[in-house]
Order: C-alpha cells, then structure tokens, then sequence
C-alpha cells in the first residue's frame, strides 16, 4: 500500500514538473515578442519622429506659420492689437503625420503643428494650430484653440484623435 502511494507521489511530482516547464515555456514564448520587439515598427515609429520635430524650419516656414495664425486668430477670437511670440523658445513648428478627415475621409498629407502664446491686452495666452498646406498658397485650417476663450476654436475630427 505504501509502495502504491510513493509511486502516486512520484507520478505527481513528475506531472507537476512537466506541469512546470510547460508553463516557463509559454510565458517565455509570450514574453519573447516584446523583449526582442518588431524592428519594423521600431523603423516606422524612429522615421514618424524624426518627421514630426521642428527641426530644419526656414524663417519663411516659421513666418507663413505665423501669418496663418495672426489671421485666424483674429478671426475666430474676434480680437485685434495681439502680438505673437515669434522667439524660438515659444515658437515650436512641426511636421505631423499624413492623417485623415474622420468624418469626409479627405486625408492631409502636409500637416504643420505649430505653438506660441499671444499677448492681448497685457495678459499671455499660448495657443495650437494645426493646417493642412495643400501647396504654396492653398491651406486647410483642421484645429486652433486657445484659452483666451475655450468656447471658440476650430477643431476638424481627425482618425488620428478618435
């Protein structure tokens, strides 16, 4: 009897073993994909990085920025006698990825993302704008906001914000 019950116990321990290794074996197979990652996606993600910095900006990119902004500031805010931050420690400019309209389907392939605050009657609000340049003089306003007043705004519904 006693022999019957040590052959049980050994069944057991071999089974829990095997029980063991199996385990180990399937979390290594879960856990390897994101230890050793997808380079692919690794690339993709490095290229739409680097593409979306404000690196080698001309003056004449950062000052058609900035006219777009004045004139739909303006506009949308109802203000004039504002003044733009034009310095390079607020003005960030930046290319965005290709993205779609959410609800037309247009897609916008040259998208600049820019920020900078503006000084209206001595008080400093920061703002974003985001366009889509369809060529040198044709644009699409697709987002502006600023706190001065958060019930204005322009704001297209993008894919990439859903």
């Amino acid at each position: 009897m006693e022999q019957r019950s040590g052959n049980k116990k050994q069944k057991s321990n071999k089974l829990m073993g095997c029980l063991g290794v199996a385990v180990i074996i399937l979390v290594v197979a879960i856990a390897l994909p994101f230890i050793l990652g997808d380079k692919s996606k690794t690339d993709e993600s490095k290229e739409k990085t680097q593409s979306s910095t404000s690196g080698d900006w001309s003056d004449a990119d950062k000052s058609e920025f900035l006219v777009i902004a004045e004139k739909y500031i303006k506009q949308t805010y109802a203000i004039d006698n504002f003044k733009i931050e034009d310095s390079s420690e607020k003005l960030k400019v930046y290319n965005s990825p290709t993205d779609v309209n959410a609800e037309t389907g247009e897609e916008y392939k040259n998208i600049i993302n820019g920020i900078s605050e503006f000084t209206y009657q001595d008080k400093v609000y920061p703002f974003t704008l985001l366009y889509n340049k369809i060529d040198k003089n044709k644009y699409s306003i697709l987002y502006l906001y600023s706190n001065y007043d958060s019930t204005k705004g322009i704001d297209v519904p993008l894919k990439s914000e859903q």
